[in-house]
C-alpha cells in the first residue's frame, strides 16, 4: 500500500479483518476527514484540492472560486477515488 494513496487506503480499512475488528466505517471516515479531493474547472481548467468536510451535497451547485462557472460538485471532482470519497463522506 502507497501511503500517500487515498484508495489503497480505503481499500485496506474495508474489511474487519484487515483492522482488527474496528469500526471500519468510523476508520474510513476519519481517513476521509484528512483527505483532499482533487477538483477541477472544465470552464477555466483550475485545478485546486478541497477536504471533504469543506464542501457541498454532491449534487449540490457548486461555484469554481476562480471564474464563478457553476455545475452540480460532482462536475467538478477530477477523480473517480475523489468522488468515491465524496460521496462516501455524505452517507
Amino acid at each position: 500500500m502507497k501511503p500517500n494513496s487515498v484508495a489503497g487506503t480505503l481499500s485496506a480499512t474495508s474489511s474487519d479483518s484487515d483492522t482488527g475488528g474496528i469500526n471500519t466505517k468510523a476508520a474510513v471516515r476519519s481517513h476521509m476527514n484528512e483527505a483532499w479531493i482533487p477538483l477541477e474547472c472544465t470552464d477555466c481548467e483550475n485545478v485546486w484540492e478541497a477536504m471533504p468536510a469543506a464542501l457541498p451535497t454532491p449534487d449540490a451547485e457548486f461555484e469554481c472560486p476562480y471564474c464563478g462557472a457553476r455545475d452540480p460538485l460532482t462536475s467538478f471532482v477530477k477523480t473517480p477515488e475523489g468522488l468515491q470519497i465524496l460521496e462516501a463522506f455524505e452517507e
